[in-house]
């Protein structure tokens, strides 16, 4: 895998590089003038001198200052399976605020790159921002961007998505499963207590204390439906449903300041 990685990170430098001559680290102005290419080049460059780790830190500074520019870049090779794309475009979103790195996200949710669409629906999630739902929805008919937009309407707490989330609780992935319990929970919805009652019986640890946590998120409203499923599930549901039980006890005996 690591042998890989060197590959891919190998091969991208090399296509970037034929058209980039280097630069020196004394001459800090001419990384402002440089091509996004040149600068992730140098970047991805390992730190062997004293001169290669200046030029890092400069490539890196510079990307992060072009801001939008530099995500739409960054964006427009998120399907390229490098590395260093991934985490500059994670530690760019992260210093961007909503109205410089929304529009841009947004329009890569159609991309031909399904790995894209993925990456722009993931994102998304980051910022606080509902009322782009309806853009975000019909990747749940995405198999690759499927698991992101369910993370990302958690974030949101859309609530009419429940129902179109409710059957990846049963999702052939584990990880999906997943997803789709900790997104119920974070909208909250009493809808979904039955389907997460049900996934407290799931073959995965995961995706049991996930259906937990988010029977627990959702309150009071989840007991008597819990209380009623208690005995009729196996042994495992029904140590953790008396575990959300005993949770909502706790939380109704602690005052509210």
């Amino acid at each position: 895998m690591m042998c890989r990685n060197r590959t891919r990170i190998a091969t991208l430098v090399l296509v970037l590089t034929s058209s980039c001559p280097a630069l020196a680290a004394e001459d800090a102005d001419s990384f402002k003038a440089a091509p996004l290419a040149q600068l992730l080049v140098h970047v991805q460059r390992e730190g062997t001198t004293e001169r290669k780790r200046e030029n890092k830190k400069l490539a890196r500074e510079e990307i992060f200052a072009r801001r939008e520019q530099s995500l739409k870049y960054l964006i427009n090779h998120a399907h390229i399976r490098n590395m260093w794309i991934q985490i500059l475009t994670e530690q760019l979103v992260n210093r961007l605020e909503a109205e410089e790195a929304v529009p841009v996200l947004l329009s890569y949710l159609d991309s031909e790159h399904d790995r894209t669409r993925k990456i722009a629906a993931y994102y998304l999630g980051f910022f606080d921002v509902p009322d782009h739902a309806g853009s975000v929805l019909p990747l749940l008919e995405d198999e690759e961007a499927a698991g992101a937009t369910v993370r990302t309407l958690g974030k949101w707490k859309i609530q009419k998505a429940v129902p179109l989330i409710l059957p990846f609780l049963n999702d052939e992935k584990e990880r999906r499963r997943v997803i789709a319990a900790n997104a119920l929970g974070e909208i909250g919805d009493p809808a979904a207590v039955p389907a997460l009652i049900e996934a407290l019986e799931d073959p995965y640890f995961t995706v049991r204390k996930c259906a937990a946590r988010a029977l627990t998120a959702i309150g009071e409203t989840a007991r008597p439906p819990l209380e009623a499923a208690a005995p009729a599930v196996g042994t495992t549901a029904r140590r953790e449903i008396e575990s959300v039980l005993s949770t909502l006890g706790r939380q109704a005996e602690t005052p509210v300041e």
